[in-house]
């Protein structure tokens, strides 16, 4: 019926075959009674026999491919309301710049300018994925100033030294501009790889320390960190103040 192999008690896969399968939603058909159902499993694979007639003609037929962290990432999306300072640990750049993306938009449909900040992609790209998935212009929504794409050093040091009362006025500035503008707010999405990678971790702890922890201006921001940056650079302690700063708090390995 379907050519894929079956699994059996006997199985001969080695463990890095099991280690993928387990990496995947699959439909499960027993070809002798046609028992089915579908299967996820994020540690092994157990499913051998049929639970039902007891045979091990068992197949299994990959749906697709699940990233399981974008799956809990999706909801709280949705809990979102302006005001708030959410900071926000990724395990890789995909999960990051996916997250991202996704808040952006979010922030574009409901009418909100929309600030992206990174050094990971460059912004010819970041370009490029705006105008294939959204289906926007891209160029006509940046010379409106409804879409702003800076790299982390333009926005937090453009003269080479972070510069904390500077930023914080612009984001506020843009933030007010944007009422001007018939917009409901501003939202930033800061990656901040940059002041790790330029040794500026002090001075970035100087910055998270002096905004509010919930802003008093039509903003939405997440400071996006990477989590190799807070396992290399942070004790238990600054990470601790660090989630004090922020009025969410998305670090679901660091509770």
């Amino acid at each position: 019926m379907f050519n894929v192999p079956a699994l059996d008690n006997n199985d001969n896969n080695n463990g890095d075959d099991k280690k993928e399968l387990s990496k995947q939603i699959h439909f499960l058909l027993c070809e002798s009674c046609f028992w089915c159902a579908s299967y996820l499993s994020s540690k092994s694979v157990s499913v051998a026999k049929c639970p039902n007639c007891h045979d091990n003609k068992i197949r299994w037929m990959p749906i697709s491919n699940i990233n399981i962290y974008k799956l809990a990432m999706t909801p709280r999306l949705h809990t979102i309301e302006q005001g708030n300072h959410i900071i926000a640990v990724y395990p890789n750049k995909e999960e990051k710049i996916n997250e991202a993306f996704s808040f952006l938009k979010e922030g574009l449909r409901r009418n909100e300018v929309i600030v992206l900040t990174t050094t990971d992609l460059p912004k010819n790209e970041i370009r490029g994925r705006m105008r294939n998935e959204w289906k926007v212009d891209v160029t006509e929504l940046e010379s409106r100033g409804d879409i702003i794409i800076r790299t982390t050093e333009e926005l937090y040091f453009p003269d080479g030294i972070p510069n904390i009362h500077r930023t914080i006025t612009l984001l506020s500035t843009l933030a007010e501009n944007c009422l001007s503008k018939g917009k409901r707010g501003i939202r930033v999405f800061g990656d901040m790889t940059a002041f790790f990678k330029k040794g500026f971790t002090k001075e970035l702890f100087d910055y998270e320390s002096c905004l509010e922890q919930r802003f008093n201006f039509p903003a939405i921001g997440i400071c996006a960190y990477d989590s190799n940056d807070i396992d290399n650079n942070m004790t238990l302690e600054q990470i601790r103040q660090l989630q004090q700063y922020h009025n969410q708090v998305w670090m679901e390995n660091y509770q």
